[in-house]
């Protein structure tokens, strides 16, 4: 895993973020990688893809947080371009590595 562990609780803009692994194939529609409740605050990820996958999944749920609590008003696509572009920069800068 690139980045050193992806705890359990994790803080952004001053609230607790629960994040769990889990198997998609049982918990959520196909083609999904992870999936926020930001009414609860959570971040639901698929354990079955791999590790970098889980990681850029992290960045992208983080960004639909962030958007929610700052009311940014970003979309769907643009999330997913921020948090591809956002891992790519941190790997490719060996911000985070192996």
């Amino acid at each position: 895993m690139l980045f050193k562990t992806i705890e359990n609780n994790l803080k952004l803009l001053g609230k607790t973020i629960l994040v769990e692994f889990v198997d998609f194939d049982k918990t959520c529609e196909e083609g999904r990688f992870g999936r926020s409740n930001l009414k609860q605050g959570n971040i639901l990820i698929d354990n079955t893809i791999r590790n970098e996958r889980q990681e850029e999944t992290l960045l992208h749920e983080v960004i639909h947080h962030i958007n929610s609590d700052l009311y940014l008003k970003i979309s769907e696509e643009q999330t997913t371009a921020l948090s591809t572009a956002l891992y790519s920069f941190l790997r490719d800068n060996k911000i985070i590595g192996e």
